[in-house]
């Protein structure tokens, strides 16, 4: 019992400084797109503001050939991550 708390604790702190990472990074990577945007010409923008609401209509075949494997990378990447949390949740 006497490792119980220090172990909380940790984890505790361990949790916080992700979230006040992803927070600060959040918001680094919100400003620098706010200031591309401010600088872009006003047909960028506005294919950048349909493209960040889910629009593909203006992706061309060679973007494409980019954007499926890179997804596709991706989502194999993280079933190691899926199989880890299904195994502990075993335990």
């Amino acid at each position: 019992m006497q490792y119980a708390i220090p172990a909380i604790i940790a984890m505790t702190a361990s949790s916080l400084y992700n979230m006040v990472d992803s927070i600060f990074i959040g918001h680094g990577v919100g400003a620098i797109v706010q200031i591309l945007q401010y600088l872009s010409k006003e047909e960028s923008l506005k294919a950048f503001v349909i493209w960040t609401m889910g629009s593909l209509g203006d992706v061309t075949f060679d973007q494409l050939a980019v954007l499926v494997p890179s997804i596709i990378a991706g989502r194999v990447a993280y079933i190691p991550f899926i199989l880890i949390m299904i195994h502990s949740k075993g335990k």
